[in-house]
Order: C-alpha cells, then structure tokens, then sequence
C-alpha cells in the first residue's frame, strides 16, 4: 500500500554532511539565487536535500530539474525510497556535480514520490551585473 508522503523539507544547499553516530543532516550554504558570468554555465557542485513523511511502503522517487522558460526536463534522477510507516521520516540527498545551466532564468527542482509531485523549488540564475552586487562572492 502506497501513499503521497508529506514533504517537510526541500532545500538547495553547497553540501549535506551527515553525522556519522547521529545521523543528522548538517546543511551547509543554503542557496536559491547563483549568479554566473556568461551562459550556458556549470555549477560545479550542489546538493538538493529532501525529507518526507507520511508514507508507505516502497515507492519511487523522482528528482527532476527543468528549465522554468520552456519545461524542458535537463537532470532526472530516479531510485526508491522505503518509509517502515507513516511516522517514518526518510532523508535524501542528491548530490549533483556539474550541473548545466543554458541560460539566465529560472529553474525548478521537482520530487515525484509514487507518480505524485510532492514539492518543488525554485532556484534563480543570473548573470553577473557588469559591477557584483555588493556582498556575493566571484563564485556564486
């Protein structure tokens, strides 16, 4: 028996560390702007990190990355996830090298769980003005 897991979290970030007695997530550089200084670019690293509740059973699990402008779908991950029951919380992290952003705009991170879309997040990427907005990094 299948249900539509509740997402609690859904989060763009630098890196996910998970500590290895615990097993808490540390989430490091939370972001949802990049800039960049020509198009197409390559973000070198990130890391989508999700966690859900409210589901049973096994069910795949879908990360999906399109481009707002024309829906085109440029990344697909897809695997399974296993929630014990409904008071189950399941973390998952993606951790993504190279990702290809085409053009200026803005783009979306989709998590299908059981066919269902259970969240999305956006994510902005901008070309550098011809001066850095005071404050963000040369990488970023």
């Amino acid at each position: 028996m299948s249900a539509k897991p509740e997402l609690l979290v859904m989060a763009l970030c630098d890196m996910a560390l998970q500590e290895a007695g615990t097993g808490k997530f540390s989430l490091i550089g939370t972001f949802n702007r990049l800039w960049a200084g020509q198009f197409p670019c390559v973000h070198p690293f990130m890391t989508v990190f999700a966690s859900l509740t409210e589901g049973r059973g096994e069910q795949p699990i879908e990360l999906r990355m399109l481009s707002d402008g024309d829906m085109n779908v440029l990344i697909r991950i897809e695997g399974r996830i296993r929630f014990s029951g409904p008071m189950d919380v399941v973390e998952v992290k993606y951790d993504l090298h190279n990702v290809r952003f085409p053009r200026e705009g803005a783009y979306s991170f989709e998590l299908w769980v059981g066919g269902h879309i259970v969240g999305r997040r956006r994510l902005d990427v901008r070309r550098f003005p011809a001066k850095p907005p005071e404050g963000v990094p040369e990488d970023r």
